[in-house]
């Protein structure tokens, strides 16, 4: 359940500052351009969660991790337990 609060955090803060912002905007500028500046925040938020994001790609047998190694990539090594 952590890994998706971590994953997704960039979302869910902006779930919860969102209605806030909204709410502050609109007490100072009229409704609909609160709600045109929220829409805009919300569209670059998730463009930029979107372009960000990457595919893992997982290693099963010892040849991939031998490929993997002797390509020369820069890799991302991620060990978990399950005890």
């Amino acid at each position: 359940m952590w890994f998706l609060i971590n994953q997704y955090s960039l979302v869910f803060s902006l779930f919860l500052i969102g209605p806030v912002s909204w709410f502050v905007i609109s007490r100072t500028l009229d409704w609909r351009w609160a709600t045109l500046f929220l829409v805009c925040i919300l569209t670059g938020v998730l463009l930029l969660f979107y372009t960000q994001s990457t595919k893992a790609s997982v290693i099963d047998t010892r040849s991939e991790w031998d490929g993997a190694l002797s390509s020369g990539a820069p890799m991302l090594v991620e060990l978990y337990s399950d005890y």
